[in-house]
């Protein structure tokens, strides 16, 4: 007979390891997984936020054009389908268009606008930007359209050009200054010319 007393016991030691295998491989995973860094969040349903720490956001639009955002912290808002952010770093890259973001506090609105402020600063292709503290970018990456308020200084090599404000569209290649704008140009910025 294939089922003996002696084969029943056989199988009831081989599942007695295979369960005690099984549970020894669930606490691993338990403990590595606490171990990595896990993005922590929280929720409050009944008022449609969920918080979370340390996000990354990657929306790919086609091929050619992507929209990263990391932040410290974020509370999104599921019913205005918004993203509140502190400490932000934003990235756009559409072909030859490179946009990068860096803010004290920002909102992520509708999946295609991003707006930051405190501190503000960052770059559009090689041309770097400074708003600082009152400063406001609003981006719609889908339309391409843009502005930076309150007083901005953009500068390309050793070329300074500040405005209270900047207008620009990616799309047709454009940045329009405006109010109050002052322009600091110099070919000969950094050299040395010997008498």
């Amino acid at each position: 007979m294939i089922f003996s007393l002696k084969n029943i016991e056989k199988i009831k030691l081989y599942i007695l390891f295979l369960l005690i295998f099984i549970f020894i491989l669930i606490m691993l995973v338990v403990i590595i997984k606490k171990n990595e860094s896990v993005t922590a969040y929280s929720s409050t349903l009944q008022k449609n936020i969920v918080n979370m720490e340390s996000i990354s956001l990657r929306y790919i639009i086609d091929n050619n054009t992507y929209f990263n955002l990391f932040s410290d912290r974020a509370d999104s808002n599921l019913m205005d389908k918004s993203i509140n952010l502190q400490n932000l770093t934003a990235y756009y890259k559409q072909m030859d268009t490179n946009v990068t973001v860096n803010a004290d506090n920002g909102v992520y609105e509708l999946e295609r606008i991003i707006k930051a402020y405190g501190n503000l600063h960052g770059s559009m292709n090689e041309i770097l930007f400074n708003a600082g503290q009152y400063g406001i970018f609003e981006y719609d990456y889908k339309s391409g359209k843009g502005s930076i308020k309150n007083g901005v200084t953009a500068s390309h090599g050793s070329n300074d050009i500040s405005a209270a404000r900047v207008i620009f569209d990616t799309n047709n290649n454009f940045i329009l200054f405006e109010d109050n704008v002052t322009v600091d140009y110099s070919t000969n910025k950094g050299i040395n010319i010997d008498k």
